[in-house]
C-alpha cells in the first residue's frame, strides 16, 4: 500500500480527489439552477402566449368540445 503526504477521508479520498469532486458539485449545481431559471422562463413564456391565444386556454380543445356536448 502508497501513502501520500495528503491526508485522506474516511471514505479514502485523498485531498486532491476531494478538491475534484466538489468542483464537480458546484459545476451540476451551477447547471441544475441555469435548467430551474430556463424553465422558468419558459413557464412564463407559455402563460403570455396562452393569455393571448385562446387556442391554447384550459378553456379550448378536447375539455372545452366535450363540454359543449353534454
Amino acid at each position: 500500500m502508497t501513502t501520500t503526504n495528503q491526508p485522506s477521508t474516511e471514505f479514502n479520498y485523498s485531498g486532491v480527489e476531494v478538491d475534484l469532486l466538489k468542483k464537480q458539485l458546484a459545476e451540476e449545481t451551477k447547471e441544475k439552477y441555469a435548467l430551474y431559471k430556463r424553465v422558468k422562463e419558459l413557464t412564463e413564456e407559455l402563460e403570455v402566449y396562452k393569455n393571448k391565444s385562446p387556442e391554447l386556454s384550459l378553456n379550448s380543445g378536447p375539455n372545452q368540445i366535450q363540454r359543449e356536448k353534454t
